[in-house]
């Protein structure tokens, strides 16, 4: 597959010369294709390396940055766990379905358009959604970018998209995307060896029917060491020595191998829109002497109908992940499937503007719940978000209330060292915010304060002596408060 992606780039960019001569059709009779307009400022222009980085700029989180490129730096907004976000690009999901943590890494950050927060990622109160550039120009459009840092990181992207006349009001579109990164680390086991991601997109728009074919793979090895040791004789064992410092399990590595492929289809007409997509994914933890690993199969479909002028959508989206019979699993489970049913709209009240979410998230884990039930759990989600957006004072409220979910090897082990939950829980979480903007003239100054709450969850603790991961439930409510 990767040989026929990368076949298929080359013709691409050798094809390029030839679009670049004054043969090249012109798209401006055409009712359906508007090329060149003005496109907002892409995250990859702003000055940040990676998704992770550029997410530490909004407003009320914080990033848990490990500093090393390749390693999971988490997001955490208003005290959320960074585990438990969402993640999307385009309406594809690019959670770990073994961790279910956010992927941020597998984001193809610089061919991003936006990438912005969003309530309620299937059942998550608190995401980000990303969605690619679409590059339409009538001239074939080749992007390199490169960059390096003092930290022994080099880092490259390319992108090639080509945009032709398709049938008498409608266009086809090609495009191939490239990104490689490595960098040595600061300690033994923290260097990023091999970080590869291979793109391709072919989008076709008409009168009638749209529809577009995409693949994106990745591949990342990356040093995965337990830790740096505390600097002999001290009394402290948080002191360490930067320079020279050893650390624990330097051989260790942490292998990812994943492809996503989707298709869609839309109706312009109506703007009904269907999305089908298929995931593999291989993650290996190799340590001397053991190695481990698990491989998940996930099959997704999202299905969207505007109305009323499409100020309401009417939405369905779910997932089966399929769990082989690999080494990580502490006990073994067939399937763990999700299914969010939603209604959204969007409205404008004066100068306010109003958009807001309700909906029900079916959750089938593969294991019993507290009460020894192994019906699946059927929860509620609901988002509000209001805004002012004239005057000088500008009030504006966000409320999201979503489920809490525990990841398969929360719930499955992974291999010796982590020690999972006996039963799910079917927790939840909430985030609310209340705040004013003022905009007097040219100045801007925003002040809001906001609390996430916690029912019902777990969390990991971690046991040094012996390099161990547990799942520890906990009962009652937790709630974070902050100020911006």
């Amino acid at each position: 597959m990767r040989r026929l992606l990368l076949a298929i780039g080359s013709l691409l960019l050798t094809a390029s010369a030839a679009g670049q001569d004054a043969s090249t059709p012109s798209f401006a009779d055409s009712a359906l294709v508007q090329l060149d307009l003005p496109a907002p400022v892409r995250p990859p222009r702003l000055p940040y390396l990676d998704a992770a980085a550029y997410l530490g700029e909004v407003r009320g989180a914080w990033v848990y940055d490990f500093g090393t490129p390749g390693w999971p730096d988490g997001w955490s907004p208003f005290g959320i766990d960074p585990g438990r976000v969402g993640v999307q690009l385009d309406g594809l999901l690019l959670d770990d379905p073994v961790t279910g943590r956010p992927a941020y890494e597998l984001l193809p950050y610089d061919k991003l358009i936006s990438l912005d927060r969003k309530g309620i990622v299937l059942g998550r109160p608190e995401g980000m959604s990303g969605a690619l550039s679409d590059y339409r120009s009538n001239r074939p459009v080749t992007e390199m970018v490169y960059r390096s840092t003092s930290t022994g990181l080099q880092q490259v992207s390319v992108v090639h998209a080509q945009t032709r006349r398709a049938g008498a009001a409608g266009d086809i579109q090609y495009l191939f995307g490239y990104a490689g990164a490595g960098s040595r680390g600061e300690y033994d086991g923290s260097e990023l060896e091999r970080k590869r991601q291979i793109l391709l997109r072919v989008q076709r728009n008409g009168r009638r029917l749209s529809w577009e074919i995409g693949d994106m793979f990745n591949r990342h090895r990356v040093g995965a060491h337990s830790g740096v040791e505390p600097f002999a004789g001290f009394t402290y064992e948080s002191i360490y020595v930067r320079l020279g410092a050893t650390v624990g399990n330097p051989s260790a590595k942490r292998e990812l191998e994943r492809n996503d492929s989707w298709i869609r289809l839309t109706l312009p007409g109506t703007g009904t829109s269907l999305k089908t997509s298929r995931t593999t994914s291989t993650l290996v933890y190799r340590n001397t002497p053991d190695t481990t690993e698990a491989r998940v199969t996930r099959f997704a479909t999202e299905l969207r109908q505007p109305f009323f002028g499409g100020r309401f959508h009417l939405g369905v989206k779910g997932h089966t992940d399929s769990y082989r019979a690999d080494s990580a699993w502490t006990r073994q489970t067939e399937t763990r499937s999700e299914l969010l049913g939603s209604l959204e709209g969007r409205h404008r009240i004066g100068s306010g503007r109003v958009s807001w979410s309700a909906g029900a998230l079916m959750a089938d884990l593969g294991v019993p719940g507290p009460d020894g039930s192994t019906d699946p759990a059927v929860e509620p989600v609901f988002s509000v978000d209001l805004e002012w957006m004239g005057g000088v004072v500008r009030p504006f409220i966000h409320s999201r209330n979503g489920v809490r979910l525990q990841s398969a090897a929360d719930l499955f082990g992974f291999g010796e060292t982590y020690q999972p939950l006996g039963d799910r829980l079917e927790g939840r979480q909430a985030v609310d915010e209340l705040g004013v903007s003022f905009r007097p003239g040219w100045l801007h100054v925003l002040a809001s304060v906001a609390a996430s709450r916690t029912t019902d969850g777990a969390e990991r603790v971690f046991n040094a002596t012996n390099d161990t991961l547990s799942v520890a439930p906990y009962t009652g409510l937790r709630t974070r408060t902050s100020a911006t």
